[in-house]
């Protein structure tokens, strides 16, 4: 609520503006005492009234994330602003209409001001300052701050140091980590004077001396000479904060513990420096002292802090401390009961969790990590964190499955800023080709052998299938409506399926790891299949068909669910037996390469590829597995290796395989003929490009002849009918000759596939080519370098308008979004219809395209209206603007970056 001056100051007022001392030209001590006290109060006063209230009210309803190093001051998000606009907008206008009217003298009348005799316009000038800071507004607060900083008018004013310490602040939040500690250093350099100057040991200033001091300060003051106030010992916590926030901000925790720990000792309001103390308590956490972090979070469950930041410090406390364990239980248990507490349950259970891997009670924490993550309503943060605990216990444990499952679920809710999101994500995409293929195995493994059941054994099997069925569907209906139940509204994070497929009912339970067990009984009975809740679903390959395919199941509601549906899912056929072989040949080897190369478990890897090998089935799968084992053995000196290689060149003596292990060589040659292949085939298409089909012929025709283990060679057959297309257009029989040649050698290749296309238009009389009847065309004259310096161009056309208005505008842009990289804007004519404007010079294409994609954003409009809408414009590097300017060539350029930008 805004100040009302008391009765006395109001009639205070009257009497002087009756006396007609509202003059700012006249310094007598009644014009003076009117400006004065008008400026403290309607606007410094009045305005900090207003800007506290706004805060205060922010900070009381705003969200704050715990698991981030606070800010030291809450300060609203570029998001906020908008709700404390208004307030802000009011203490701006209060606080520019005293500068404006009760500056003495007044700066619009007396020229060259060299005075200020009010002394309250630096304070609405800081005022106005903060406001800028505050709203993310750094260009402008940095100019006030620097205002007040630089100008002779308010040298002898405490300001000065304080509009310092914030020109710093404003310098940390831009990211401009020089120019901050250039500022704090200067602000250091004055403290320390003040302080040595007011020191003990200082002489004792004798009569004479300040005698002589008082008759130079009388003089100093007559000529209006000022000098620099000392630094005020008030300041001091700021600028320590300063320096914390500084260091904060460069990660330099260590410096930022120093500075924190002397801004607490003088911060006096309790609220304040428990918010502090919090802050120091994450410093120390990020220095690995659990110690201190807890001794300080008990520091802040102590104080006045909200609630929601004392339960943070309660719940961190546990986390930190390296002792005390259950005492601390105890104490989280006795939170748990609290009915404040029921939305913050899941962090509650973490922690306790924490507890018990510090403990080395794995189960004990797994079971925490999963109460915390079916007990998170709001927090998907949490919840994604309580996942990637329980995914690391189980991938420690080797238990990939289960730990697929748990990775999985977290990058689902874990939001994608979290700090090893990308690594997650990653590691649930890799084990997600163990979780697929391994289901598959056991899922197709499990239906042969019950297709080879004999009828009246499999008739029993399945009746007593669908009648377990429909039983564990009961049994999650009821248990499903209990759970609703006893967690009231919370999200439902578990449920049966509707839709199952008939894949999942002749799962075979006994092969399933353990883990499942835990993780179903926090999901319910799903689907098994990879990335049950999401909606894009990531692949593995089995390579060739076997990938794993829900479409091969029956989905259907279990209310219609009969023996025949089973029956229908299972390979009783010699076409659905030789499919589901193939899947689990394709799944049984890529389980081998994902523990090998992905897993670096070579035990487990040859586990399947003798389940590969051993299978008897005869297989593309099953040479690749033997040379996989020949390698693993191989690498551990093992005698097995020379029975596999022996039988790799026994039974597979013209295979690839075999060449590699006979020469040692064989790669290395194949690879530089691909190398060799690939470059011959790039040059034949670059002839192409710039229609020299002669030379294109030709080089086909050699490879054709000469050259039949070209990985190209099905690509120079279909070159070489295009460039007989171009040449000789008329000529069906010619251009369907390399054409039927490629179908008849590789019908089947996707080379081959589009060579009867081709011949099948060629057959109904129609081109499968444009003829090309144009000259060669001359190479480009630009050049496409990232790496040059680069210029932004806009083209002005001459009967557009007043051109100055133009370049104006786009010169106050570059001051308001691209101060620091000093831009010019020059203007030339481009033929007789056009000025260019030009914007130099950027350093490299990446620094002219942040340029283009700023003129084009909506922020831009208010200095640049819609100009990049109304005007041609791009950037170009600084060769190609001197051949555009000398050849005048506007259009060839334009066509140019249309090609290449």
């Amino acid at each position: 609520m805004l100040i009302r001056i008391n009765h006395i100051i109001c009639l205070s007022a009257i009497v002087l503006l009756s006396l007609g001392s509202c003059s700012t030209e006249k310094d007598a001590a009644l014009n003076v005492g009117y400006h004065n006290m008008t400026a403290r109060y309607n606007g410094y006063f009045n305005a900090r009234v207003i800007i506290e209230q706004s805060l205060e009210d922010y900070r009381a309803s705003a969200n704050e994330d715990y698991t981030k190093i606070l800010p030291l001051d809450l300060y609203p998000s570029k998001e906020d602003i908008p709700g404390i606009q208004e307030q802000y907008e009011d203490a701006y206008e209060r606080c520019e209409k005293v500068i404006f009217r009760h500056s003495m003298p007044n700066p619009n009348i007396t020229k060259n001001k060299n005075i200020e005799n009010c002394r309250w316009i630096d304070d609405n000038w800081f005022v106005i300052g903060q406001i800028h800071y505050t709203r993310q507004d750094y260009f402008k607060a940095e100019e006030i701050f620097k205002f007040i900083q630089d100008s002779p008018l308010y040298v002898d004013q405490e300001r000065v140091h304080e509009a310092r310490i914030w020109l710093a602040k404003t310098y940390i939040a831009k990211g401009d980590f020089p120019e901050a500690k250039r500022y704090l250093s200067m602000v250091e350099i004055d403290m320390k004077s003040a302080e040595s100057k007011s020191g003990k040991g200082k002489e004792k200033e004798t009569k004479r001396q300040k005698e002589k001091r008082k008759k130079q300060e009388k003089k100093d003051k007559k000529n209006g000479v000022k000098k620099p106030v000392p630094f005020p010992k008030k300041l001091k916590d700021e600028y320590e904060l300063a320096m914390a926030e500084f260091h904060i901000a460069k990660k330099e925790y260590k410096k930022a513990i120093e500075h924190l720990e002397l801004a607490i000792d003088l911060t006096k309001k309790r609220k304040v420096k428990a918010r502090y103390q919090f802050v120091l308590a994450q410093l120390y956490q990020e220095q690995g002292n659990g110690d201190m972090a807890a001794t300080n979070f008990q520091n802040v469950v102590k104080s006045p802090a909200p609630y929601e930041m004392r339960f943070q410090a309660q719940i961190n406390k546990a986390l930190s401390a390296t002792t005390g364990g259950e005492v601390l239980k105890k104490e989280l248990r006795k939170m748990l009961k609290d009915n404040k507490n029921l939305e913050y349950q899941d962090q509650i259970y973490y922690a306790l969790a924490e507890i018990a891997m510090k403990e080395g009670n794995i189960d004990e924490a797994k079971t925490n990590y999963s109460k915390s993550a079916f007990s998170s309503v709001k927090n998907d943060r949490q919840k994604g964190v309580s996942y990637l605990a329980l995914g690391d216990i189980h991938f420690e444990e080797k238990d990939y499955l289960s730990a697929q499952k748990y990775y999985d679920s977290c990058v689902q809710v874990l939001p994608e800023e979290y700090e090893t999101y990308e690594q997650i994500a990653a590691k649930a995409e890799g084990l997600s080709g163990l979780v697929e293929n391994y289901e598959t195995y056991v899922y197709e493994d499990s239906v042969q052998r019950k297709a080879q059941l004999p009828e009246k054994e499999l008739e029993k099997f399945l009746e007593k299938t669908l009648k377990q069925i429909k039983e564990e569907e009961e049994r999650k209906k009821l248990e499903d409506q209990q759970r609703l139940l006893a967690q009231q509204n919370r999200i439902k994070n578990a449920g049966g399926n509707t839709g199952s497929g008939s894949k999942w009912y002749f799962y075979n339970q006994k092969v399933s790891s353990s883990g499942f067990n835990d993780f179903r009984s926090n999901w319910g009975q799903r689907l098994m299949e990879d990335n049950w809740r999401r909606a894009n679903k990531t692949s593995y390959s089995t390579d060739d068909g076997g990938d794993f395919d829900d479409s091969d199941s029956i989905a259907v509601e279990n209310d219609s669910l009969t023996v025949d549906v089973l029956r229908a899912g299972l390979p009783l056929t010699p076409e659905l037996m030789d499919s589901s072989q193939n899947k689990v040949m394709n799944s049984l080897y890529m389980l081998g390469i994902i523990y090998k190369e992905t897993l670096k478990e070579e035990a487990e890897a040859i586990k399947y590829f003798e389940k590969v090998v051993n299978r008897g089935i005869e297989h593309k799968k099953v040479l690749p597995a033997l040379y996989q084992l020949y390698l693993i053995h191989k690498k551990k000196g093992s005698a097995l290796a020379e029975g596999y290689k022996t039988k790799i060149l026994r039974d597979y003596s013209d295979s690839e395989i075999a060449q590699i292990i006979e020469d040692p060589d064989y790669l290395e040659r194949k690879r530089e003929k691909e190398a060799a292949d690939l470059n011959e085939y790039s040059e034949a298409l670059e002839h192409y490009r710039y229609r020299r089909y002669n030379n294109v012929l030709a080089k086909c025709n050699a490879v054709i002849t000469k050259d039949s283990t070209n990985q190209y060679i099905n690509k120079y057959y279909l070159l070489k009918a295009f460039a007989i297309g171009k040449t000789s257009p008329g000529n069906k029989t010619a251009i369907s000759g390399p054409l039927q040649e490629l179908y008849n050698k590789s019908p089947d290749s996707e080379e081959g596939i589009q060579a009867k296309i081709y011949l099948d238009l060629l057959a109904k009389g129609l081109s499968i080519v444009k003829p090309d009847t144009t000259n060669t065309p001359q190479a480009s004259p630009y050049l496409y370098d990232e790496a040059l310096a680069h210029y932004f161009i806009l083209v002005f056309p001459n009967d557009a308008g007043n051109i100055n208005s133009t370049q104006f505008k786009l010169g106050n842009f570059n001051k308001e979004f691209f101060r620091s990289a000093r831009l010019k804007v020059d203007n030339s004519l481009m033929g007789s219809a056009n000025t260019m404007l030009i914007v130099r010079k950027f350093g490299n294409q990446e620094q002219a395209n942040k340029y283009l994609t700023s003129f084009k954003s909506n922020s831009a409009k208010t200095s640049i209206g819609n100009m990049a809408n109304d005007f041609e414009h791009f950037i170009i590097n600084a060769t190609n603007f001197k051949v555009m300017f000398d050849k005048q060539d506007l259009k060839g350029y334009q066509e140019f970056y249309l090609e290449k930008y």
